[in-house]
């Protein structure tokens, strides 16, 4: 399965295409800003539900347990920083074993770790305020720059679906 990586600016429609994506499917979401109306995470595993308590090492073990399942990580820029834990990067690294799709919400190009974006099949690139000289310098993709360039351009809820891997 896939890691979708969405980055855009406050207001710009990410999670907007998130629940979009995830609509009338099977799906966990760290719920960082309270934004879904599920039922809450209570350690019973339901076709929908979320993580309110922002506990990382619950999210992490209920994730694991699921499979054929969208997992969202709504505002990711808050929590995923540098190198990733051995639990969470093992969960996207097995993705394509438990058919889970993970998708990461992160407000910045320059916030996704490298590391993160190495694993990234699908970047989902709303407009940021990004410098685009520093997200050429970090992560060297002319594809990514280049998008990134065009966006600033383009209206607010644009976005480019550009496949990495």
């Amino acid at each position: 399965m896939y890691l979708f990586t969405v980055v855009g600016h406050t207001g710009q429609g990410k999670s907007t295409w998130t629940k979009k994506f995830v609509n009338n499917t099977n799906h966990y979401v760290f719920d960082v800003n309270n934004e879904y109306g599920y039922l809450p995470d209570d350690n019973v595993l339901r076709p929908q539900m979320r993580n309110t308590t922002l506990n990382m090492a619950t999210f992490i073990k209920n994730a694991a347990m699921l499979n054929g399942t969208n997992i969202v990580f709504e505002d990711a820029t808050g929590f995923l920083r540098g190198r990733q834990s051995e639990d969470f990067a093992r969960l996207l690294i097995g993705k394509r074993h438990t058919k889970n799709n993970y998708i990461l919400l992160f407000h910045s190009v320059n916030r996704v770790p490298p590391e993160i974006m190495e694993m990234t099949n699908f970047l989902i690139l709303f407009k940021t305020i990004d410098n685009v000289r520093l997200v050429d310098q970090k992560f060297g993709n002319d594809i990514i720059t280049n998008a990134v360039e065009e966006l600033k351009q383009r209206p607010q809820f644009s976005f480019k679906q550009i496949r990495l891997i």
